[in-house]
């Protein structure tokens, strides 16, 4: 799916299918993707390769993936061996096709992989990919296959990215990093301390998270290096999460110090800070828009938390959501013109769900509704999923969907795992 198809679905917004006002009414590219084999003993991983590249195709929203009931019993491994009659006919109606085959080379598992034009066409992709000689893998090489198509058709893929987020599997609150599908979970910190609000810098290079230590304090940490960076933090009775600028060089955060909330803006060592806002009320959660430069936040100033926008100079400041129920965790999209957040819709404790609204437009539509408290959202790099915290299936664990609230899938089960944020 495009992202502006997606964009398109905040304008009209009203009782119409979401899932058609996502996509905008696009045709996406239709392509078969039909199970592919593997010579000799590659075939024992050839399992785990299609069930990856199917989920991967079919997740993306980038492509329309038919049904494999529809498909010709050929099994075609290589161009030559396409009847292209038999994909673009009914009922499978193909204007794309992926095939290959798998092998065992050099002590490694190696797919030669095609993406074919049915029309036709020069093969669109020829390429081989390579991984261990195991079921990871055959998997490793089936995302890749599965990024390089949907790059080729016109989207955005996530593999290579990661989502951060805290959990307490270990016994402790730590920061933990996984892959956008949910595996390679890993701690990132072992502090031994309470850690909570991860946020990520654009460029995926810097951590930043509240830890108390006793009292609440800002950290960077650096990813690469796997290690605190050097921050100043204001002296300050609270320091409450931060967001990053979209060059990454500052972060803006809300500090409370004598009954008066003040966020402020700083670079990344904490050096220069300057006030973007100062008022008796608690203002919280600031969260840059990549495009437009102003601040979306959480604020009490009319009595409920509710989200509001305000300029970076703190002029401005006007309040989003309606004033019912509470709001929080406001996300924007990377395009800047949609907010995801977290809404009760009416004091009801617990209660939070996700709702994304157009910035502009401000007319609220409700997520995957389900029993459970749904909150923190957090949009992919595409701009066409969100992962979020869910009670859903019993405890607090992570999930991600598409924007229009499909595609649901649990990425954590061990522990409690809350407050994720997707990187590059």
């Amino acid at each position: 799916m495009r992202t502006a198809a997606l964009l398109a679905f905040v304008l009209p917004l009203a009782a119409q299918d979401i899932k058609t006002t996502v996509t905008g009414g696009q045709t996406l590219p239709v392509i078969a993707v039909p199970n592919l084999n593997g010579s000799g003993p590659a075939q024992a991983f050839m399992a785990a390769f299609n069930t990856t590249l199917a989920a991967d195709l079919d997740d993306s929203n980038a492509v329309n993936v038919r049904p494999k009931s529809f498909y010709p019993t050929s099994q075609p491994a290589q161009p030559s061996d396409v009847r292209p009659a038999e994909w673009l006919s009914p009922p499978v109606s193909a204007a794309y096709l992926s095939l290959g085959y798998g092998a065992i080379q050099a002590d490694q598992f190696v797919f030669r992989g095609y993406l074919v034009d049915l029309t036709p066409n020069p093969p669109l992709i020829a390429s081989i990919y390579r991984g261990p000689v195991s079921d990871a893998g055959a998997r490793k090489a089936a995302h890749e296959f599965a990024a390089d198509i949907i790059r080729k058709l016109g989207g955005q893929p996530l593999f290579g990215t990661k989502i951060y987020f805290r959990s307490k599997r270990s016994g402790n609150p730590e920061i933990w990093v996984m892959d956008a599908d949910g595996s390679n979970q890993r701690q990132v910190t072992r502090t031994n301390k309470l850690l909570a609000f991860p946020a990520i810098s654009p460029d995926g290079d810097a951590l930043a998270f509240v830890e108390w230590s006793p009292f609440p304090r800002l950290v960077l940490w650096s990813t690469e290096l796997a290690r605190p960076i050097r921050f100043a933090n204001p002296d300050a009775d609270t320091v409450a999460p931060a967001t990053f600028t979209a060059n990454g060089r500052q972060v803006i955060f809300s500090y409370h110090r004598h009954n008066r909330s003040t966020i402020l803006i700083a670079n990344r060592d904490g050096s220069s800070p300057r006030k973007i806002s100062e008022s008796g009320f608690v203002d919280i959660e600031p969260k840059l828009n990549p495009k437009s430069g102003s601040i979306a936040f959480v604020s009490d100033r009319s009595g409920k938390y509710q989200i509001y926008t305000m300029n970076l100079d703190g002029g401005d400041a006007n309040r989003v959501t309606n004033g019912e129920g509470y709001a929080s965790n406001p996300a924007w999209h990377p395009k800047g013109e949609i907010l995801a957040f977290a809404w009760t819709r009416g004091p009801v404790p617990g209660g939070f769900h996700i709702f994304v609204m157009g910035a502009a437009q401000r007319s609220p539509v409700e997520l995957a509704p389900a029993n459970g408290r749904d909150d923190n959202p957090n949009w992919a790099p595409d701009g066409v999923h969100l992962v979020f915290c869910s009670t859903r299936s019993g405890s607090p664990q992570i999930w991600t969907m598409l924007a229009d609230g499909t595609h649901l899938h649990q990425l954590t089960t061990q522990g409690v795992n809350e407050t994720p944020v997707w990187s590059r």
